[in-house]
């Protein structure tokens, strides 16, 4: 066969790709294999329809290639690329910090319309900032709004946390987030901002036997550090929540992610330990996703 005749186009790679992917049983198939495309021709998915007939570069191919395994091996896109677009910011993964997802939007979400209710500059603490993805989402959103917020962003990884700062300079909020290397159960724990008047966390809460019955995306590729929440995916929370008392002020708000069916749970932790429960929020699959505390 000759070197012209081997050249392939945009359309019939991305035509092999979706097969190769839906075979090993990705979700997004076509999607997917689009946005590797892209990646690899460092051009737009846009682009790819305009250019459909067009012919791949054999080294082009050979980098897409590369990153279809990948895929098949169901290596999230995300890790492939090394970033993920979340709440309109793009922000760098590693292997060190779980990828965003949608869900946790919510959380900033609820955070930044609490944090404008406040009167007054405002220091939130946000537990187990991994990529950073909330906390810089909400001090990107304060800043451009005007607002005064410092955020200490705390987690026991060094390796997430130097994504965190990572993010952080890249959205222009590095001045604003204070990344502190801790354990934010440990009792001997006490960041000098405290008290916060908003405490944000999306905490380990997947039961431990349940994780690697989760999406390969996630029980292969994500920390499990990060996933894991015990026997009952709720060991962090009930140690965060004993913490929150000596970590946030008086009429200050608690903003916990959680898993389907722990809510009721959490809410009950929470009295226990003097919190009172205020609502759940629901995300846009109608799970209760969110919990919201008030230190009276």
């Amino acid at each position: 066969m000759s070197q012209a005749a081997a050249v392939r186009s945009v359309g019939s790679l991305l035509d092999e790709a979706r097969r190769r992917l839906a075979e090993a049983g990705v979700e997004t198939p076509g999607l997917d294999a689009q946005v590797l495309l892209a990646e690899a021709m460092d051009c737009s998915r846009a682009a790819l329809f305009a250019r459909s007939g067009d012919a791949v570069l054999p080294a082009i191919e050979e980098v897409f290639r590369r990153f279809l395994e990948r895929r098949a091996a169901r290596e999230p896109v995300a890790r492939i690329l090394g970033r993920k677009e979340f709440y309109g910011l793009c922000f760098e993964v590693t292997p060190d910090v779980l990828v965003p997802r949608p869900e946790t939007e919510l959380l900033v979400s609820l955070g930044f319309e609490r944090l404008r209710a406040m009167k007054g500059p405002v220091r939130a603490l946000d537990v187990g900032s991994g990529s950073g993805c909330v906390s810089v989402s909400l001090a990107r959103l304060a800043l451009d709004h005007g607002l005064k917020l410092s955020v200490t962003a705390v987690d026991y990884s060094a390796g997430a946390l130097n994504v965190t700062r990572r993010n952080a300079e890249a959205h222009g909020v590095a001045l604003c987030i204070r990344c502190e290397l801790a354990d934010a159960l440990d009792p001997g724990w006490s960041p000098w901002e405290a008290p916060f008047q908003l405490l944000v966390s999306n905490p380990p809460y997947v039961a431990s036997e349940e994780i690697d019955r989760l999406q390969p995306e996630v029980s292969r590729w994500d920390p499990r550090e990060a996933l894991d929440g015990g026997a009952d995916g709720l060991d962090f929370i009930s140690g965060l929540l004993r913490r929150v008392p000596g970590l946030v002020a008086g009429g200050g708000v608690v903003l916990l992610e959680v898993g389907a069916g722990q809510a009721a749970a959490v809410g009950e932790m929470a009295a226990a330990t003097g919190l009172q429960f205020l609502t759940t929020h629901p995300d846009l699959a109608g799970i209760p996703r969110v919990v919201e505390l008030c230190r009276p």
